[in-house]
């Protein structure tokens, strides 16, 4: 609820407040780009692409196209939300990630699973990580994410979508400090 003063139309008229309730913005935006997990780079890490390709061993190999495949993650999906102008605020996004369906599954599996909550790798943290480590260099300030999930899609690609709306802050009552029992 906002407080909002009003000027008297007249001389003798006295100033008065009313309430007004602000209308919440909500905004929904999709990034085109399939999900993908956060990639733990280590110091190792650096001595790998030193090495020239012909000369790695097949994991070292794996690996770095790994590290150059999450790099261009974050780039794409950064370049993205640059281009819708979109900033994550510090509180009271909602997240969803879908997840394409393999394309080995059979088509009795993907009308099974088609829209349900994915319940499989990869972890729903680490998504997030690499969501977030996306768009900020440091994500201390965010403090608050209202709901975060994934689900199945057909059709071979996924996407992200982010609805922001206000926060509504929760009351808090510290249980070590109140002298009634919780009911």
């Amino acid at each position: 609820m906002l407080t909002q003063k009003i000027a008297p139309k007249q001389k003798n008229d006295k100033h008065f407040t009313i309430q007004v309730k602000k209308q919440q913005e909500i905004k929904r935006y999709v990034f085109k780009i399939t999900p993908q997990t956060h990639v733990r780079a280590t110091q190792g890490d650096r001595i790998l692409f030193r090495i020239p390709e012909e000369r790695r061993s097949p994991a070292s190999s794996k690996r770095v196209k790994r590290l150059i495949k999450y790099n261009d993650y974050k780039i794409s999906l950064l370049g993205l939300a640059k281009q819708q102008r979109f900033k994550l605020p510090d509180e009271g996004s909602i997240i969803r990630f879908f997840i394409p369906m393999p394309k080995t599954w059979r088509k009795p599996q993907i009308q099974a699973n088609e829209g349900r909550l994915h319940r499989q790798k990869p972890d729903i943290d680490n998504l997030l990580k690499a969501f977030l480590d996306s768009l900020f260099t440091e994500d201390k300030t965010v403090s608050h994410i209202g709901e975060v999930s994934k689900y199945w899609v057909a059709g071979g690609q996924g996407w992200i979508e982010v609805i922001t709306k206000q926060y509504t802050p929760c009351i808090i009552e510290n249980p070590y400090t109140t002298t009634e029992s919780i009911k």
